[in-house]
């Protein structure tokens, strides 16, 4: 298989891109519905914002965190690799619109990748930081 996009298809490294971006979701998304089923057990007595007040196993949440920045630079380089390399030709069965409609989802789907990984890690940050006060 080439490594780089082409007029044939995707290359390898666009698809080890993708399916390593599926990974780490799928990770993402089981850790977060593992930590949500512990509940109190995972964090401890909660407090009446939902923020636990013990001193609960936090490894978890550090994993859960290093999932994020993962998935984070892995859509970072996903951009660069999209945006310096060639894509292949058009399926000739799409209109004008429907290539508008995945232009617009590809966007709206990157954005996702980087943004909600990004706050995720901004609202851990702040946390640290209203605890430590």
């Amino acid at each position: 298989m080439r490594i780089r996009n082409d007029e044939r298809g995707y290359g390898l490294v666009t698809a080890y891109l993708h399916w390593l971006t599926v990974l780490l979701l799928l990770a993402q998304f089981v850790l977060g519905y593992a930590m949500e089923s512990l509940g109190e057990h995972f964090l401890g007595e909660m407090d009446s914002l939902g923020k636990g007040r013990g001193d609960g196993d936090e490894r978890l949440v550090f994993a859960h965190a290093w999932l994020g920045a993962a998935i984070l630079v892995v859509a970072l380089v996903r951009i660069v690799w999209r945006t310096t390399t060639p894509l292949p030709p058009w399926d000739e069965r799409l209109t004008e619109g429907d290539r508008r409609v995945e232009r617009l989802a590809e966007l709206v789907l990157y954005s996702l990748l980087v943004l909600t990984p990004a706050s995720g890690l901004a609202l851990l940050y702040l946390s640290r930081g209203e605890r430590e006060v």
